[in-house]
């Protein structure tokens, strides 16, 4: 054990308990190797079934090793793993996140604790069918006297605090919610995870073929766990998530994934030309100044009012209350009312995008959420008060910037050490 600590003295040595050992090394003989292979000239499958660092899991320069010898455009990373070292996965996580390919994350069986940070470095995480994850405040052991315990408690707290701020960027919510969910080891199963925001999608795809993920997941030792599902398959109900708690009610899983459009693939909204609203405008009899929802509220009157009287009523029976119009127009209103909604449609947008613009510009998210965060708040407008209360994470104040050299600077230091002089001599 000393020459894995070589430089630190016995009192600060940090080190993972006894039953964390025995289950490591139960871990460690059912464990795969770290594999890294290429699907297409394109794309690359990268397989962590491992405990993560340590003296047993896989460490991270042997995954930034594999993962950036990868020439691809799409890198899958297919996750079971019970955990590890926190610092190892904050590290792995990085390297997902630097590498120039799209990184999609499949949770084949279980990421936890350590894991569930590996896999927030990618662009998109998908939960397979069976699969769980868990997330809970990281462990330390500590030899030493009161002191040496003290300052380990408080570094361990910080990396708790840093590890809540990831998934509040990652799932919404605050990094103190996400605190209180950590301390209670929560676990979650697969449409858990992508309620609670913590992934994008479950898998659709037929199990038939791929290795049976409640099968591969229940194959690690989780006596170390407090709250493991026993047996591991067994359904396990999360409390209600940060995510949903902010709004008080569950995200759909469009929401939380980002993934679902109401759009055909490719599509975009019609925008209006200044002549065309002039024309909608004038046909329901309002200014062209008019903002859309007076717009929309005008046609969807004006349909009612000369809306196309019943076939059963004979034209002698026309009262006060019902207008006859031609088929033109109509056809013609409606086409107005759609072209109307297009537009209050596209001032919406448009003003989702300036929300979550300024939250990516202030650190409070992350640029790789800026879709998922379009697509909830597309999916339930109320989720921008939730974003709102989001804190930054990410430091995005200038710290300095280059300029011109400051050469009346130097020439007034050259003359105090009488350079400028000598210079003159010379000359």
């Amino acid at each position: 054990m000393t020459d894995q600590f070589p430089a630190l003295p016995a009192a600060q040595l940090v080190v993972p308990s006894a039953k964390a050992v025995r289950a490591a090394r139960a871990n460690a003989k059912r464990m795969q190797p770290l594999r890294a292979e290429k699907a297409s000239p394109t794309t690359a499958r990268v397989y962590l079934y491992a405990e993560i660092g340590g003296w047993f899991g896989v460490l991270a320069e042997d995954f930034a090793a594999e993962v950036n010898a990868l020439e691809v455009d799409q890198i899958h990373l297919h996750v079971n793993s019970p955990g590890g070292s926190a610092f190892d996965g904050l590290a792995m996580a990085n390297v997902l996140r630097q590498h120039d390919a799209k990184v999609i994350a499949h949770v084949d069986g279980l990421a936890a604790s350590a894991a569930s940070l590996v896999i927030l470095g990618a662009d998109e995480i998908v939960m397979e069918p069976g699969s769980q994850l868990m997330v809970h405040d990281a462990w330390a052991a500590c030899i030493g006297n009161a002191a040496d315990m003290t300052k380990t408690a408080s570094i361990l707290d910080k990396l708790c605090t840093d590890m809540a701020g990831l998934y509040a960027v990652r799932a919404g919510g605050t990094p103190q919610e996400w605190r209180a969910v950590m301390l209670e080891e929560t676990w979650y199963t697969a449409t858990e995870a992508v309620d609670a925001g913590l992934a994008d999608r479950v898998s659709a795809d037929a199990p038939g073929g791929r290795q049976d993920a409640a099968a591969a997941a229940a194959a690690w030792d989780l006596s170390m766990f407090a709250h493991a599902p026993e047996p591991h398959t067994a359904a396990h109900s999360a409390p209600q998530s940060p995510a949903a708690s902010a709004t008080g009610s569950t995200p759909s899983a469009a929401a939380a994934s980002g993934s679902e459009d109401t759009h055909d693939e490719g599509s975009t909204l019609m925008d209006l030309t200044e002549s065309q609203v002039a024309a909608l405008c004038n046909a329901v009899g309002v200014g062209v100044d008019a903002d859309p929802d007076t717009i929309v509220a005008a046609v969807q009157e004006a349909l009612t009012e000369r809306a196309e009287q019943p076939e059963e009523r004979p034209a002698a029976q026309d009262d006060e209350t019902t207008v006859r119009v031609d088929r033109d127009m109509f056809d013609q209103l409606r086409a107005d009312a759609a072209l109307g909604r297009k537009a209050h449609e596209a001032q919406l947008r448009a003003a989702r995008e300036r929300t979550v613009d300024a939250a990516v510009s202030e650190g409070r998210i992350a640029p790789a959420r800026r879709d998922a965060w379009l697509a909830r708040l597309e999916a339930d407008p109320e989720d921008e008060q939730q974003l709102a209360r989001l804190e930054p994470v990410f430091n995005t104040t200038e710290h300095g910037h280059a300029g011109d050299i400051d050469l009346d600077g130097d020439t007034a230091l050259a003359k105090q050490v009488g350079w400028a002089d000598n210079e003159q001599e010379a000359s």
